[in-house]
Parts: structure tokens; sequence; C-alpha cells
């Protein structure tokens, strides 16, 4: 996977899941669906990181870009220019 797509999933996969587990803050009468709504939520949030952590990298010296900031156009680590 392309390293901007995979920022850009995993910035609208994270506001989803958060999203979710909002929805489900809101639900009081139905724990059962409460509960299922928080597992999807967290599940979802440990999946969109475990993806950006395998492909937000330097497709040249596999450098871990920090997600924290916008994406570089040079890497940090190699100094080569990105697309």
């Amino acid at each position: 996977m392309d390293y901007k797509k995979s920022y850009h999933l995993s910035r609208y996969g994270i506001f989803i899941s958060l999203l979710i587990l909002f929805i489900a803050s809101l639900i009081n009468e139905n724990h059962i669906l409460r509960n299922i709504l928080v597992a999807i939520g967290i599940i979802s949030i440990i999946i969109n990181i475990l993806q950006e952590m395998l492909f937000c990298c330097c497709p040249f010296c596999g450098y871990q870009f920090s997600t924290r900031d916008n994406l570089p156009k040079y890497c940090p680590e190699c100094g080569r220019k990105l697309e």
C-alpha cells in the first residue's frame, strides 16, 4: 500500500472509530449494543494504528514517518524526494 493512501485511510478510519465510540457513549438503555459498539470502535482504532505503523513509511529506506504531523515532502532519514 502507498504511504499516502495509508496515511489518509488511517486518518479517516480513526475518525470513524471515534464516531462509533461517541455513539456508543450516547446509548444508555441497551447495554449489549453499547458493548458491541465499544468493542468495534476499539478494535477499529487498533487496526488503524497497526495499518499506519506498517505502511506509513518511506518507500526507499523504510523510515517510519511521524503521523502526528502532515506527511513530509522529503524523507527525514534518507533525504529522497517523496512523490
